[in-house]
């Protein structure tokens, strides 16, 4: 990948200065790991959390290579690279005050929207499962790597405790809420929400990658 994205800044990099490393990092994690709904179909956070890991370490190499290879100023604004990358965030929230659904929904946030901006602040590899997986480790070159968060961002999940599943959190959309056609929860709100808060959290210039709504009217 590192290669990869070296090769796009040689070719590209004349006419292009704002670069995207990786898109919905966490998305790709949890969907293809953790929930099993896409390749390669498993139901194992651990390895979600490893795959976090590796993206972690994929985004750093990348944007190192970015940076080396892209020295053209394409715009004239001074800076030959603008390197971010998109970012899917979601609003969870208790489905009710049982403290484990408050316990649920904060470690669902944390796992989901904060793992990739905590760690990239941090200049580690950082990602951990309670009693599964862990890794706190430095990355060359993942310090500093941002110049804009990108956010992707459509709706609010309720997160519930499901005793058949302890550890895979029931996301809900309470009854009489209006939904996008794939069944998420109508929640403008949060896009408001979430900006302000990972302006006051992270600091990093901010680009709304994604918004919308899927309607098939």
């Amino acid at each position: 990948f590192e290669d990869f994205a070296g090769r796009c800044a040689r070719a590209f990099g004349d006419v292009v200065d704002l670069w995207c490393t990786l898109n919905e990092p966490n998305v790709f994690a949890m969907k293809g790991y953790a929930m099993g709904e896409w390749p390669p179909g498993t139901h194992d956070l651990a390895r979600a959390a490893a795959v976090q890991a590796a993206l972690l370490r994929a985004h750093a190499a990348a944007a190192r290579a970015l940076r080396t290879h892209d020295t053209t100023d394409a715009d004239g604004d001074g800076h030959a690279t603008r390197i971010g990358l998109a970012h899917h965030l979601r609003v969870f929230e208790p489905a009710s005050r049982s403290p484990l659904d408050v316990f649920l929904a904060r470690t669902s946030a944390a796992f989901f929207n904060d793992t990739f901006p905590e760690a990239i602040a941090a200049g580690r590899v950082r990602v951990s499962v309670p009693g599964t997986f862990r890794v706190d480790e430095p990355c060359d070159g993942l310090a500093g790597s941002l110049d804009w968060f990108g956010v992707n961002y459509y709706s609010r999940d309720r997160v519930g405790f499901d005793v058949r599943r302890p550890l895979s959190p029931k996301l809900t959309v309470p009854a009489g809420r209006e939904r996008n056609d794939l069944g998420w929860d109508l929640y403008p709100q949060g896009l408001h929400h979430l900006l302000v808060d990972a302006h006051r959290r992270w600091g990093w210039p901010l680009v709304v990658t994604e918004n919308g709504i899927a309607d098939r009217t």
